[in-house]
């Protein structure tokens, strides 16, 4: 993957075979070569990690795995983070339709994770509501916004202007991770959202934006939910579309 100057930027990919006996294994590596390009002065700035498709999912928890997921990479990219790397702050964004409620318990208390999270209203797992903020040092750090069906592009795109930018700005982290599920789609089969592939386009240009601003250009995009296979592939090449975009070019 092509990157610039300014962004560093590394796309997680999904294998489209079983699980293998090795699964544990590729999650030794996928976070530190994630990171690495970020991190470390000898490692290329640009790189593609694959990774089992059972195996990054915000809906396992510390203890368990649930709905699809058995391990919760971007928790485990983020504790890599911290431990390896010396990171202090980072941001969490979760775009699927179905709330992360992993990632949610994981960070529940800690205070170096600040959680973004846009999904629908009442569905699958049933948590993700505006009352479930963090608890001790992570208190307030967690933004839950539960949303009707058929919202579209224009609500997505002025919650994340609105809400998101401005709580980016104030907590400053180091590194941006996205649980980036395309089930939102309103042609996908299981969510009930009406987002569009150039809605997907505008929400990623608002996050590289961001990272370019804030940290570097530190973003990586883990791939989550999506069921129907047209509007999922249209939506994770358009969000490599724009990632692909020199900073500071203007939306096309």
């Amino acid at each position: 993957m092509r990157s610039f100057p300014r962004r560093k930027l590394c796309q997680l990919e999904t294998l489209t075979s079983a699980p293998t006996p090795g699964l544990l294994q590729p999650m030794e590596q996928d976070p530190d070569l994630a990171l690495s390009t970020f991190f470390s002065p000898k490692i290329s700035e640009t790189c593609s990690v694959p990774s089992d498709p059972l195996v990054h999912c915000h809906h396992a928890g510390p203890e368990r795995g649930t709905g699809f997921c058995i391990f919760n990479n971007v928790a485990i990219t983020a504790k890599y983070a911290f431990a390896r790397w010396g990171v202090s702050r980072i941001m969490i964004v979760d775009w699927d339709f179905h709330h992360g409620n992993g990632t949610q318990e994981i960070f529940w208390q800690d205070g170096r994770v600040l959680q973004f999270h846009t999904h629908g209203a009442g569905d699958y797992p049933g948590t993700g509501w505006a009352h479930e903020k963090g608890a001790g040092a992570a208190e307030g750090l967690i933004h839950n916004f539960p949303l009707p069906p058929h919202t579209t592009d224009q609500t997505l795109e002025k919650l994340y202007q609105d809400r998101l930018v401005p709580l980016a700005r104030a907590f400053g982290p180091q590194l941006i991770l996205v649980s980036a599920g395309y089930d939102a789609h309103k042609d996908d089969y299981l969510g009930r959202m009406a987002l569009t592939t150039e809605g997907y386009g505008r929400l990623t240009k608002i996050l590289v934006d961001l990272a370019d601003e804030l940290c570097d250009g530190r973003l990586i995009f883990f791939l989550e939910g999506g069921y129907n296979p047209v509007s999922l592939g249209e939506s994770v090449a358009e969000t490599i579309r724009v990632m692909m975009m020199p900073p500071n070019h203007p939306w096309v």
